[in-house]
């Protein structure tokens, strides 16, 4: 083999001018993809069309290669073609209080039913007190107040007759209670005339009192029941008027999301819980507190986490900082009267939640200098569902207050970027990425050097300019 000589600048490749087929690099379109990396981006793609668990992607390159950049473009470019995901809300378990459910409606639903559920609570708020203060109720509880009073009349009347027939009086010696006292001529006898009677007559009188004494107790006893059953009774005029007006209010929003299995349920079980505290609800209609229910109209708000009204397509989520709270969402305690508080509407979305239904970008080593973040993450893959989790949960210590929203079903791929090395390291330190990371889209260093690269690269230039504010190129 002949070995020649090369001049120097036969080392070094130039571009002719006159060859380029713009003015300005401003008349050029945006770049389709990087340069020279079309394996890559088979790659990316074919993992992102994958509908099967594990095909979560790991990108891979040198530095500097615009791995990230061109990544993100591909998926937004492809996101934008898929359906929004749904929107997401935390709601009030009136069975469980501890575990708050978790509803999903679809894109800009969340807030329609958000907002929905305020115009009840602040209907309800307004109804309440109306209602139990309108004539036609005041009239009915009157009725059944009033046939009350009158049996319990009748019976006294009836045993003060008796009673004055037998020389007593029937008189009141405290708050419901009640006896018999020696008369004459209807008024009760003073100390000193009951003293100027015989023995016999006194004894008389006394026996008299304690046969008496019997038919008052009995009567008391009826008139308790009697009491009772009334008290029964307006229980069932506020329970038939307020459950109609409760009704009322729900039927429209049961009407309206009848199709939504989820948001149907919970919405029976707000009638439900309203109907079973009509008297909780009246008091805090008027703005008195409750020992058992801080303010019972708090259990019908909706904590809207995410919400896809705007959304164009799919979600494509960078997380800069993978830590436990930043990736799976927490649960925010308060300080309250001495101690610590927390409830369905102090819950907050972490990057799962808000990438759910489309991508989520992260750092790979990013993610692994993270305590505990990769295991919540792979349990959250393996699952196919998203648990809201705090390192206390996780290390099982004892807290204050701990509530378990219910979980979120997970659909989305990951895509992690590191160089090649941590790729392979990862496999080596946990043997079950690989199982969740099969697509491996590895950016190279070189591209081939020919005239579609050659305008890629341009093409890429412009861009750059356009993001930057610079100055075209020109020939």
């Amino acid at each position: 083999m002949t070995v020649k000589p090369l001049r120097a600048e036969k080392l070094r490749l130039a571009t002719d001018p006159a060859r380029l087929p713009f003015e300005t690099t401003g008349s050029l379109s945006e770049p389709i993809g990087p340069v020279g990396q079309e394996r890559a981006m088979r790659a990316l793609h074919f993992g992102a069309g994958m509908a099967q668990p594990g095909y979560n992607i790991f990108v891979s390159g040198p530095p500097g290669s615009g791995k990230r950049a061109s990544v993100k473009r591909a998926l937004e470019r492809l996101a934008s073609a898929m359906p929004a995901p749904p929107d997401v809300a935390y709601v009030h378990n009136f069975a469980q209080p501890h575990r708050p459910r978790v509803l999903r409606f679809a894109a800009g639903n969340g807030a329609k039913f958000k907002a929905a559920m305020n115009e009840f609570t602040a209907a309800l708020r307004v109804a309440m007190p109306k209602l139990f203060e309108s004539e036609d109720y005041r009239h009915r509880r009157a009725a059944l107040e009033e046939e009350f009073h009158r049996a319990a009349d009748g019976a006294f009347e009836q045993l003060r007759g008796r009673a004055e027939a037998m020389g007593l009086a029937l008189v009141e010696t405290g708050q419901a209670q009640f006896d018999f006292r020696p008369s004459r001529d209807g008024l009760v006898m003073a100390e000193a005339d009951y003293r100027g009677l015989s023995k016999g007559e006194r004894d008389l009188l006394a026996a008299r009192s304690r046969d008496l004494r019997g038919e008052l107790d009995l009567a008391l006893e009826q008139l308790e029941g009697l009491r009772h059953r009334t008290l029964d009774k307006v229980r069932g005029l506020d329970r038939e008027l307020g459950d109609a007006e409760i009704r009322k209010l729900v039927a429209p929003m049961v009407q309206r999301f009848t199709q939504h299995r989820e948001a149907h349920e919970y919405l029976c079980s707000v009638y439900k819980d309203a109907a079973a505290h009509l008297p909780v609800l009246l008091a805090g209609a008027r703005g008195e507190k409750d020992a058992s229910r801080r303010e019972p109209y708090h259990h019908y708000d909706v904590n809207l986490v995410v919400d896809h009204a705007s959304a164009k397509g799919a979600p494509v989520v960078s997380l800069a900082l993978p830590s436990l709270t930043n990736l799976v969402g927490k649960v925010e305690h308060v300080p309250m009267l001495m101690t610590i508080v927390t409830d369905f509407m102090f819950i907050k979305a972490g990057a799962l939640h808000q990438a759910n239904g489309g991508f989520l970008l992260v750092d790979a080593m990013d993610l692994f200098r993270q305590d505990v973040s990769w295991e919540t993450l792979k349990r959250a893959l393996k699952s196919r569902q998203v648990r809201i989790e705090s390192v206390a949960d996780i290390l099982d210590r004892n807290q204050q207050v701990r509530i378990q929203p219910e979980p979120l079903p997970l659909d989305l791929k990951i895509v992690l970027f590191g160089e090649p090395w941590v790729y392979h390291r990862l496999c080596q330190m946990d043997p079950e990425f690989a199982d969740l990371f099969k697509v491996q889209a590895d950016f190279s260093a070189t591209a081939q050097r020919n005239d579609e690269n050659c305008g890629a690269l341009l093409e890429a230039m412009a861009s750059i300019a356009r993001t930057d504010g610079l100055k075209q190129l020109d020939r």
